[in-house]
């Protein structure tokens, strides 16, 4: 769509007074503002992750070794920050490792999708600095944390593979095949979102007569060697996937969930924020998606909706796309502004929505803090040794708020936090084969296995009580020569009432929002 001056001779476009360096600078501040506010990250899975790189650390860095994990294989399409958490962990503490690479992740996505959209159409514009609202997202907020860098090389990946276009085909494809093979080992999804994009853009060529069908297929050529490396892991065996129904709706649902930053006033900034771009792109612009990026966006579009909402032990596999389209959308996106009043007041609003936004998840950031200090502070007095199972109850999401409200602050792996020095067993630690490269050893397979059985929500005391009496029954962990006493405790998340394990265990700890409790081993 085109909007035209009102002077056809000579359009102003705003803002070309402005350095566009300007406008990075300030909207990087901005996205690394709430990491740096906060001592943990309030993501879902990042303790679970950060408890795995100081496990990677004792096993392969300082050899202290780990009384229960192993090390499995790092030939996965998965490990982006557990091999950069390896080369760091050594000489900075894990929560620091994590925090410094979700930023480094922010500023990476943030100029990636800057740098990707100047090769694309071939000037510097203000189009991409949008994604400075996309970069907190579900995706982001779930701890996702070798998915989202992946996602941010992508765009790197993309736009140097562009620039080669007009270069040797030997420099295109030994570029292509490092960067698959690069993206791959970040995570499959960022690997498969570039190919598509890939050869998406051979295809447009070939529509335009610019190459031939001989040169597409160097474009899909590109991507085998990945593709062959990926069945070469053990991560490729596909199961059953699963769709949220109504589909259409549950399609529609997980669009506008993508976008969710996890604070309630944060999104309602950013709504306001979008509308606010809409319109300014429909009343005071020329715009235009370059050519290049429409056969790749739109496989994308049919890919999410192909995805399953599960897929194996992961979940929320289809939200993963919504975000990637969308800042592949405004990489593509050639937009000038014309100047005049009503686009000022629009980038106005719009720049207020951005600090609005990034100023609600500060402060939801650092309120969360004491209260996992809390809760890590209190597993950390529990005897080394000892064995922590955990149940989570998810409150009923009647309403939008409860919606923010039953999940803040993250607990479901704060606990994993409290097993950094590697004397305590929290199965919450992620250790899936296929997908993280340390195994649980067989001692402590059971504890494992019971707490994987647990529903994903338990908010009876009847559930409780039969998780207890799950837990005295396994066996007792052994080592090669003898039997080790195990102190076993279990953790409460977001109980439906205080004390609901009374007379069946000894409440230790408790908060508003967890309790712990110690319980009696089973009889060998």
């Amino acid at each position: 769509m085109t909007i035209t001056s009102k002077n056809p001779r000579k359009a102003e476009f705003w803002p070309s007074h402005i350095p566009i360096h300007v406008l990075t600078l300030v909207a990087v501040s901005l996205a690394v503002l709430p990491v740096l506010s906060a001592q943990h990250l309030p993501l879902l899975d990042s303790a679970a992750h950060i408890a795995r790189i100081a496990v990677l650390r004792d096993l392969i860095i300082t050899g202290a070794g780990s009384p229960f994990y192993s090390l499995d294989t790092l030939l996965l399409p998965n490990v982006a920050f557990d091999i950069l958490g390896i080369g760091l962990v050594n000489a900075l503490e894990p929560e620091t490792v994590a925090r410094l690479f979700f930023a480094l992740t922010l500023v990476l996505m943030l100029t990636g999708t800057l740098v990707l959209n100047r090769i694309a159409i071939g000037r510097w514009s203000v189009a991409p600095l949008v994604s400075s609202f996309l970069l907190f997202n579900l995706v982001s907020i779930l701890g996702f944390f070798s998915y989202i860098f992946g996602l941010a090389l992508m765009l790197w990946a993309l736009a140097m593979r562009l620039s080669l276009e007009r270069s040797a085909w030997v420099w295109r494809t030994i570029f292509g095949v490092c960067a698959g093979v690069l993206l791959l080992m970040c995570h499959v999804f960022a690997f498969g979102i570039y190919a598509v994009m890939v050869i998406g853009v051979g295809v447009a060529a070939m529509t335009e007569r610019r190459i031939g069908l001989r040169r597409l297929a160097g474009y899909g050529l590109e991507q085998i060697p990945a593709c062959l490396l990926y069945l070469a892991m053990s991560a490729h065996q596909v199961g059953a996937g699963a769709y949220k129904m109504p589909f259409w709706q549950s399609k529609m649902f997980g669009l506008a969930k993508a976008f969710t930053s996890g604070s309630f006033a944060g999104d309602m900034a950013f709504v306001l924020g979008a509308v606010s771009f809409g319109v300014l792109l429909v009343t005071a612009t020329r715009f235009r998606l370059a050519r290049s990026f429409w056969p790749g966006l739109a496989a994308l579009v049919l890919l999410y909706l192909a995805l399953p909402f599960s897929l194996n032990s992961g979940s929320y596999v289809d939200s993963r796309m919504p975000i990637a389209i969308v800042l592949l959308g405004l990489a593509g996106t050639d937009m000038q502004i014309l100047r005049g009043v009503l686009s000022n007041v629009f980038l106005a609003v719009l720049g207020g929505s951005l600090l609005a936004k990034q100023l609600a998840l500060t402060m939801l950031w650092a309120s969360v803090d004491p209260q996992i200090d809390a809760i890590v502070t209190a597993l950390r007095a529990l005897p080394k040794n000892a064995i922590i199972m955990q149940l989570e109850c998810h409150p009923e999401e009647s309403d939008v708020m409860n919606v923010y409200r039953s999940r803040q602050p993250p607990l479901t792996h704060a606990a994993a936090l409290a097993g950094l020095d590697g004397t305590r067993y929290l199965p919450n630690v992620f250790a899936i084969k296929g997908q993280q490269p340390i195994q649980v050893v067989p001692a402590y397979q059971p504890f494992y296995q019971a707490f994987q059985s647990f529903g994903a929500s338990v908010c009876t005391r009847a559930e409780y009580v039969d998780a207890v009496r799950k837990v005295q029954n396994l066996a007792v962990a052994k080592n090669e020569t003898q039997y080790t006493v195990h102190p076993l405790y279990l953790l409460l998340i977001r109980p439906p009432a205080p004390h609901m394990l009374d007379g069946v265990a000894m409440r230790v700890a408790a908060a508003p929002a967890w309790e712990v409790y110690a319980i009696a081993a089973g009889q060998d």
